[in-house]
């Protein structure tokens, strides 16, 4: 009876403390609040705590780009959406266009998401991430490849220590079918960004290309302990070992159930790709 006496004094407690936080400082408790239930996969209080955050902010244009980044940031697109779109009415030139177009590509709108990432270097071509953006979209369908490779090698003058762009720089070489070059810029993202499957992923393709085998699968078994659900990790490991390379370019496989299972579940260090959203402040 002490324990359970005891155990509901300290929730009674830790709840006071909780809402005493929320009075004084509503909107940081607001975003921390809101982080931690996205943590949780708790989708709908987050947005009724990141709808009490835009209320307390007036719905400026930061509180609203704030709210869309961190629900496409857990892969949640539709709520983020609605935020992002409404930062665009209000300041068209504004970086979360990159962010959008995430949401749209998360989505499955795939003409929309190219069109905002297209209109984000348009209206912002010195913005790395934009360039990233389209590049990445471009590099990860096979499509425009010599364009992607030249808006990625922009971006890189601007950011040339950035993990996400090395990888997405050397994933269009990879696509393009310049296996050397882009085994070199694979290598050094992954050492840039180590908890990355997905770059891992990339990784392990090119060195299965380039000869390297068993180091081959040894990245691609990381990339596949990272991120479960990541499309082809798996398959590359079983067609390895079965004596077949990877094709060159690999087809774009969409994002299917990986992107259903990051819906329901997003690990707490964040999502394996944030490229349109780092930088964006």
């Amino acid at each position: 009876m002490r324990a359970l006496a005891a155990m509901v004094l300290v929730g009674t407690l830790g709840a006071a403390a909780l809402g005493t936080w929320a009075w004084l400082r509503p909107a940081e408790s607001a975003v921390a609040i809101s982080t931690w239930l996205l943590q949780a996969g708790d989708a709908r209080g987050a947005e009724w705590w990141l709808a009490r955050y835009t209320r307390v902010q007036g719905r400026s244009l930061a509180s609203l780009a704030l709210a869309g980044q961190l629900l496409v940031g857990r892969k949640h697109p539709e709520a983020a959406a609605r935020y992002l779109e409404e930062v665009l009415r209000l300041d068209p030139d504004h970086p979360a266009r990159v962010s959008l177009g995430l949401a749209y590509e998360l989505m499955g709108r795939d003409q929309d998401a190219e069109a905002e990432y297209r209109e984000a270097v348009r209206r912002r071509p010195s913005d790395p991430m934009a360039l990233n953006g389209l590049g990445y979209f471009l590099a990860q369908r096979a499509v425009r490849l010599e364009e992607a490779v030249s808006l990625l090698h922009r971006a890189l003058e601007f950011v040339p220590a950035d993990g996400s762009v090395l990888d997405s720089l050397g994933w269009a070489l990879y696509q393009s079918g310049d296996i050397r070059a882009a085994l070199a810029l694979l290598q050094e993202a992954a050492r840039q960004v180590p908890s990355s499957g997905e770059i891992r992923y990339h990784l392990g393709l090119a060195l299965a290309r380039a000869g390297a085998r068993d180091r081959a699968l040894v990245e691609l078994g990381k990339a596949a302990m990272l991120e479960p659900d990541l499309p082809g990790a798996r398959q590359a490991v079983v067609q390895l070992r079965a004596g077949r390379l990877p094709p060159v370019p690999v087809p774009w496989q969409g994002h299917g159930a990986w992107r259903a299972a990051r819906l329901r579940a997003v690990p707490s260090d964040g999502p394996p790709r944030l490229r349109q959203m780092e930088g964006a402040q």
